[in-house]
């Protein structure tokens, strides 16, 4: 997750998050391939938002600055004092942790080390909104970062996040950097939507594809960083959250609630849709975090809606998540039927992936969903 994507404070950002649950796989890849002496000068951390590729990206750096020397990856004897002249000793493991008391973790974690670049949209100075580009001109400041000497004499890095988030000159510039890269560095993508990167950057890169969190594991993650949820309510949202944990803290949020809430009302009032509270809803979800965000929780939810009264038009039992709402679903359930809430269901996806992939006004995509729900109930 971002620094944006943590408006509460309840998640620890990624470059200060000592713990990385459920990725083991992942992680004892990238150790084996530094084990073994064969590191890449550019990886392309890829899957959904919220499942630990950021985490993990800050991880490996860490790991190896205070592990590794860019000279002889994997042999601790010959890695590089660090900041205060203290010899690193070897590996513990051969899994990526640095303990947070490590003087090194306290410096990426601060921002303050200056071994490490970091580009991410950030926020707009001027305006004091989030932005959603990546320029050309930060990241040719990147390449001459990684063009430069080491401060400290080891490795040098570059934490690019989201990838995606680069336009198309930043992009180009990006691949200079890829097709020869400086001695002693490494670059880490963090990408949730590695299609949307040029061929060329993606072939130039060593890819890690993440897989999304079990249900059991969100479940079990959601009382650490958020005390006062109970079991059924962690149980609940990590069957929403499809497999990040990020995204069950935003559901769990009090906004995240309060769109749940402002949903399941509308739904309970169908046949009938009020516009004006479909149009609220909308921007409600607007004003959630950095607007597309709050968009993407509430499209979610809407899915799982759908999804459920799709399940039991067909005959099967509602969705365990929405389980309280057994009765509204039911009831809208056989007032369409099978048929028609499956062309509901293909009409409402295809809306909801346009609006978010394109620059369209949410609110009145959300607005065309519920009146194509009315009309299909009122057939």
């Amino acid at each position: 997750m971002s620094a944006a994507d943590d408006a509460d404070g309840s998640w620890p950002l990624p470059r200060g998050n000592p713990d990385l649950v459920g990725q083991e796989q992942a992680e004892a890849q990238l150790a084996a391939v530094y084990a073994a002496g064969r590191p890449a000068h550019a990886w392309l951390f890829t899957g959904p938002k919220g499942i630990g590729k950021a985490t993990l990206a800050f991880r490996l750096v860490r790991w190896l600055f205070r592990h590794g020397s860019s000279e002889r990856v994997g042999e601790p004897a010959t890695a590089a004092a660090d900041l205060f002249g203290a010899a690193p000793p070897p590996p513990a493991s051969p899994l990526l942790f640095v303990d947070p008391g490590e003087p090194v973790f306290r410096r990426v974690a601060s921002g303050g080390h200056a071994d490490l670049f970091t580009l991410e949209p950030g926020i707009d100075p001027k305006r004091g909104t989030p932005r959603t580009e990546i320029s050309v001109a930060e990241v040719r400041a990147a390449g001459a970062f990684l063009a430069a000497t080491a401060a400290e004499g080891g490795w040098r890095a570059v934490i690019v996040d989201p990838a995606e988030a680069m336009n198309r000159n930043a992009a180009n510039a990006l691949l200079k950097t890829l097709e020869e890269p400086p001695h002693g560095t490494v670059l880490i993508l963090v990408s949730h939507a590695p299609g949307m990167l040029p061929a060329t950057v993606r072939s130039r890169c060593r890819t890690v594809t993440l897989a999304p969190l079990s249900t059991q594991t969100i479940a079990a993650l959601l009382p650490r960083y958020r005390p006062e949820t109970t079991a059924d309510e962690a149980a609940v949202l990590a069957r929403l959250a499809r497999g990040s944990i990020g995204h069950a803290l935003r559901l769990a949020s009090s906004e995240g609630e309060r769109l749940r809430g402002q949903l399941t009302r509308l739904f309970r009032a169908l046949p009938a849709v009020e516009p004006l509270a479909v149009l609220d809803l909308g921007e409600a979800a607007k004003g959630q975090g950095s607007g597309e965000g709050g968009f993407a929780l509430l499209a979610d939810l809407l899915r799982a809606w759908l999804a459920s009264i799709v399940r039991v038009a067909g005959g099967a039992r509602p969705q365990e998540a929405l389980a309280s709402e057994a009765e509204t679903i039911g009831r809208l359930a056989a007032a369409g039927g099978l048929d028609r809430w499956l062309q509901v269901w293909d009409n409402s996806t295809r809306l909801l992936a346009r609006a978010e992939t394109a620059n369209m006004d949410l609110k009145q995509i959300l607005l065309a969903v519920f009146l194509n729900v009315e009309a299909a109930l009122k057939r």
